[in-house]
C-alpha cells in the first residue's frame, strides 16, 4: 500500500511531528532492494517499524510497507513493497526516512531526543534568555546545542552536565551555565 500525506500538523494518529530516522543512498542489486544509512544510534533498530514514510522533507511523504531489512556493511539494505527493480530503487536515492514522533519509545528522565529539544528556549541561570535551539551536532566528544539569539547570532553550548543545568519539558526551556565568553 502506498499513499501520500501531506503534512499538515496531522500524523496517520494525527500526533504531528515527523522525525527523520534515515536515508536512501540508492540501490542495491538489480530487484528493487536498497541501501540505507540510518541516524539512529544502532542502524538496525531502523527495522523496528513496518511501515516508513519517505520523502524529501517533513512536507510531503509517501507511505510504504517494509518487506524486509538486513544489516550490511555500515548500513542496512532493505525491500520496500511495490519497489521491484533497480530503476525503481534509483528513483528512491537520496529521500529521507520518517516516522510519526510518536512511535519512538520514551527515553529516560535524563536522555532526550534531539527533535524534541529543537525550538526550546535556552536561558542563563539568571533567567536571560539566550535565544532558541535550532539543531544539535555531535563532536566525537559530546553533542553541541547550536542556539540562535535574537539577532540571529549563534551560540554553541554542549549539551553535558557541566553546562547543562536542566531542560523542562513541560515548559519548553533548557537553564544552562555558559562559560564567560560563551554568549
Amino acid at each position: 500500500m502506498s499513499q501520500s500525506l501531506k503534512d499538515s500538523g496531522e500524523s496517520p494518529e494525527h500526533q504531528g511531528r515527523w522525525i527523520e530516522v534515515g536515508r536512501i543512498l540508492g540501490p542495491f542489486g538489480v530487484e528493487g532492494a536498497v541501501k540505507v544509512r540510518s541516524t539512529m544510534t544502532r542502524p538496525a533498530d531502523l527495522d523496528q517499524w513496518a511501515t516508513w514514510w519517505l520523502g524529501e522533507d517533513r512536507s510531503e511523504k509517501t507511505e510504504h510497507r517494509v518487506l524486509w531489512c538486513k544489516t550490511h556493511s555500515r548500513g542496512l539494505v532493505v525491500r520496500l513493497e511495490k519497489i521491484d527493480d533497480r530503476d525503481q530503487a534509483a528513483g528512491m536515492a537520496g529521500k529521507s526516512i520518517w516516522v510519526p514522533r510518536y512511535q519512538l519509545p520514551a527515553c529516560d528522565q535524563d536522555s532526550y531526543y534531539w527533535t524534541d529539544l529543537v525550538g526550546m528556549d535556552v536561558k542563563d541561570r539568571s533567567g536571560r534568555t539566550l535565544g532558541r535551539v535550532d539543531h544539535l551536532f555531535e563532536t566525537g566528544a559530546q553533542d553541541v546545542m547550536v542556539i540562535v539569539g535574537e539577532f540571529g547570532q549563534e551560540v554553541l553550548i554542549p549539551f553535558v552536565a557541566d553546562f547543562v543545568d536542566a531542560v523542562d519539558r513541560n515548559q519548553g526551556t533548557i537553564i544552562v551555565n555558559p562559560l564567560p565568553g560563551m554568549v
